[in-house]
C-alpha cells in the first residue's frame, strides 16, 4: 500500500481525500508543531515511515534528485488556468 506524508502547504483535506480512496495518508499537522515542522523532520518522518512526501516546496526535488537526501517525494504544481481567448 501505497503511503504518503501531505505538507504543510496542501490542504489536510487531501489526506482525506486519499484516505477515502484506500491510500494511508497523514498531513503534517497531526504532528507536533503543526506548520513549524521544518523538511529535515518531514524527511526523517517519512523515512522511518516509509512514506511519499507531498508538497508543493521544490527543495524537495532538488534534495532528492541532486543530494539524495530525502524520502521518496511528489511535488504537486499548480497554476492558473486562463481560458483562450474569445474569437
Amino acid at each position: 500500500m501505497l503511503r504518503f506524508l501531505i505538507d504543510t502547504q496542501l490542504p489536510p483535506l487531501l489526506a482525506e481525500i486519499l484516505g477515502q480512496r484506500g491510500y494511508d495518508a497523514i498531513h503534517s499537522t497531526y504532528f507536533e508543531n503543526e506548520h513549524l515542522l521544518k523538511d529535515k523532520a518531514l524527511i526523517e518522518i517519512a523515512t522511518v515511515q516509509e512514506q511519499i512526501i507531498i508538497t508543493k516546496d521544490s527543495d524537495f526535488l532538488r534534495l532528492f534528485f541532486f543530494e539524495r537526501r530525502t524520502a521518496k517525494s511528489a511535488v504537486a504544481r499548480n497554476g492558473k488556468y486562463k481560458e483562450p481567448p474569445s474569437v
